[in-house]
């Protein structure tokens, strides 16, 4: 192990890419794998292990997570994540500003969304811009993971890994706080916000020819 780090192995959990159910077949099996949590205080494992997922899709199912788990008089005003996404591209939508108040990360998003003011999340101790189920992907991959799994087959993606790093085989992993979603359509135009809004983490994909 090199020295500085507190384990060979370290799973970094970015928010809506399964990382619950990674976590939890981690520490069912006694895997050696050191965690780390949202706020991602620092890089502690020699080897980072990621799952990646394709930004739409992620941003769709943080959408519908807020509404299933979260459910508040913000997100009650959209009906589809692609109508949050349009409304938060246009400047001119009448829905504008109460959009930015469901991805925002400010006191005053908290108490817009939940009544209450609170603190802004992190991400190594650096507050996020928006809250970290749609904060981009990148904002977790400053440690330059070595370890990338797909979202779409991460059990397979998993399983791969732990045989190549002399781990033993687990099930398949269990679906945890997983949302509704109804695997809509999106338009031209939130389509177009969301390539925008996620470049980095797109162009983080097509550096590593990782097809999420």
């Amino acid at each position: 192990m090199s020295a500085g780090f507190a384990a060979k192995y370290g799973f970094v959990h970015i928010p809506k890419n399964a990382g619950t159910s990674l976590v939890g077949t981690i520490r069912d099996n006694a895997l050696p794998i050191l965690v780390s949590g949202h706020a991602y205080p620092s890089r502690q494992a020699q080897e980072e292990i990621v799952v990646l997922r394709d930004p739409v899709e992620r941003f769709v199912s943080a959408f519908y997570y807020g509404q299933t788990y979260w459910a508040n008089p913000v997100n009650a005003r959209f009906d589809s994540a692609d109508a949050l996404a349009v409304a938060a591209a246009d400047p001119g939508h009448p829905l504008h500003a109460i959009a930015w108040h469901e991805l925002g990360n400010t006191p005053q998003d908290y108490l817009m969304r939940d009544g209450a003011a609170r603190d802004p999340q992190t991400v190594g101790g650096v507050a996020t811009r928006l809250c970290w189920v749609y904060e981009p992907q990148s904002t977790w991959l400053s440690g330059a993971p070595r370890h990338h799994l797909r979202h779409r087959c991460v059990t397979g993606d998993f399983r791969s890994l732990l045989a190549s790093i002399g781990m033993e085989p687990v099930a398949e992993l269990p679906r945890l706080n997983a949302s509704r979603n109804p695997g809509e359509s999106i338009s031209w135009a939130a389509r177009n916000f969301l390539e925008s809004l996620y470049a980095d983490d797109y162009r983080y994909l097509r550096d590593h020819a990782i097809d999420a």
